[in-house]
């Protein structure tokens, strides 16, 4: 409607409705970021065996206040998921760990690319 009109009329090039059961990664989610502050900064978090990706910055990250400040702006930032699988791809990464539920964000993706997300609940069950 609308809305899709004035993006396309300020430059977007593709708009694809996204069916959500939650506001996630956006700035409505500014509020409960800010009341989540004091309990998110409490949590520690230990330096990780292998690369963590801030999939809205599309960056490789391995110390914990980096991965614990991305994973906490996150909730206010765009994912740039296809940029993300391509930086996974140039780095000859095939596997990794898609933390979501379902499939949602595997469904994003180009699907020439050769990748297998493997999800949360295939590993911990």
């Amino acid at each position: 409607g609308k809305l899709k009109y004035e993006l396309i009329k300020k430059g977007s090039k593709k708009i694809i409705h996204l069916p959500m059961k939650h506001m996630c990664h956006c700035p409505l989610m500014k509020n409960i970021k800010d009341n989540m502050l004091n309990k998110f900064y409490k949590i520690n978090f230990n330096r990780p065996k292998n690369f963590v990706i801030d999939s809205t910055l599309v960056k490789f990250l391995n110390k914990p206040k980096k991965i614990k400040y991305a994973l906490f702006n996150q909730i206010c930032k765009t994912v740039y998921w296809n940029e993300t699988i391509d930086l996974l791809l140039s780095k000859k990464i095939k596997y990794f760990l898609e933390m979501n539920t379902g499939n949602f964000l595997t469904k994003l993706s180009d699907k020439k690319k050769k990748y297998y997300p493997l999800k949360a609940n295939q590993i911990f069950i």
